[in-house]
């Protein structure tokens, strides 16, 4: 069985990679902001265990 062979990317296929990890990055944040700002904490904090 031969072993897989590391190749070094693209100029673009980097760029375009770490643009996508940007992205993925923005959209979570952007969740996480718009699932806290509609969040009632003393509701949350309040419940039973």
């Amino acid at each position: 069985m031969s072993r897989p062979v590391w190749k070094r990317r693209t100029t673009a296929r980097s760029l375009l990679a770490w643009f996508a990890w940007l992205l993925l990055v923005a959209v979570t944040v952007y969740c996480w902001k718009a699932m806290n700002e509609n969040t009632i904490w003393e509701f949350v904090k309040d419940s039973p265990r």
